[in-house]
């Protein structure tokens, strides 16, 4: 962070608070796993911020992901800010509240692990049914870890301490987390793995 100049640096803390425990690191390794995997990086950051929106809409249209990540950040702190000024209750915040919504699809609809990130922040920050906010971050979370991320997991029992989610609730989480992750494995180690059928109707 120390490379960057003040104003950048904002940016880019600003980012990662949106997105809770995404940059915390401790790899060159973890670092270059990112990049791969479609995380926006602090270069990324500082380039969109000086793109407009009908550009980087461009980009999505062409399949950048990156870009309908960055779309949908600056949308979600667009409705951020806006919720600030705005009675919770008010059919405004309710628009603010969904503004982002066609950005988040495509994003969630990509392959990135980062997916998970912003479904827990867009929960976060924009949903106001407790219970409905913690099954999505806990979602989130979960699904960034099964594709990759395990720091995943240790975020989410970190907002378990700070009460966004109760203990059971990360329990239930983890236990899927754990077993998904065990039929993986176990799938990708059978020869003849049939293929999963979905249950008949009748």
């Amino acid at each position: 962070m120390n490379k960057y100049p003040l104003d950048e640096r904002k940016h880019i803390e600003a980012f990662a608070d949106r997105y809770y425990g995404v940059y915390e690191i401790s790899s060159a390794e973890q670092i270059a796993w990112m990049a791969q995997a479609g995380y926006p990086m602090p270069e990324d950051l500082i380039v969109a911020a000086g793109m407009s929106n009908a550009e980087l809409q461009d980009l999505v249209s062409k399949g950048n992901v990156k870009a309908a990540i960055l779309l949908s950040d600056r949308e979600l702190g667009a409705a951020i800010e806006k919720l600030k000024q705005l009675d919770p209750a008010s059919q405004e915040a309710k628009e603010a509240r969904s503004s982002n919504f066609s950005s988040l699809a495509a994003v969630l609809n990509s392959d990135t692990p980062f997916k998970g990130y912003a479904e827990a922040a867009d929960a976060m920050y924009l949903n106001q049914d407790r219970d409905a906010r913690a099954s999505e971050v806990a979602a989130g979370l979960i699904r960034s870890a099964a594709l990759g991320d395990t720091r995943a997991a240790d975020v989410l029992s970190e907002y378990a301490d700070a009460g966004v989610i109760s203990d059971q609730e990360l329990i239930t989480a983890l236990r899927i987390y754990v077993d998904l992750g065990g039929d993986q494995i176990r799938l990708r180690n059978l020869e003849n793995c049939p293929l999963i059928r979905p249950i008949p109707s009748k």
